[in-house]
């Protein structure tokens, strides 16, 4: 990966409020947001997931994306649970690597039936 940095783009969750999703047995669409911060120059981010919930696919509507300096990229990521997975708060990591440089974030996923607001 030649001389990979840190923290080369934030994962944003600016789709759902609280950086999350929602779902029980079924799919969530989530708009991520990608933000750059810390790089020289224009770079093509190959795009994945990775998340301990049994089962789950999770794919962006596109693979990969170019940021700049400074910029950002809005994309789709289509989460889908399979029925049976136990009720309960998951982290997934989003990551872009790039040939110079690789980051991510997280978003959280609640699997279970809806929880009511305060009263």
């Amino acid at each position: 990966m030649g001389n990979s940095r840190n923290a080369a783009l934030v994962q944003r969750n600016s789709g759902v409020r609280g950086s999350s999703a929602h779902t029980h047995g079924g799919s969530a669409n989530v708009l991520v947001e990608l933000v750059a911060t810390n790089l020289a120059a224009s770079e093509t981010l190959l795009l994945e997931t990775h998340s301990s919930i049994p089962g789950y696919s999770a794919s962006f509507k596109t693979t990969s994306v170019t940021l700049k300096p400074g910029g950002s990229a809005r994309l789709a990521l289509m989460v889908t649970i399979p029925n049976g997975v136990p009720s309960g708060i998951y982290a997934m990591f989003i990551i872009g690597k790039g040939e110079n440089i690789q980051g991510g974030g997280w978003l959280l996923i609640n699997v279970g039936p809806p929880v009511p607001p305060p009263p």
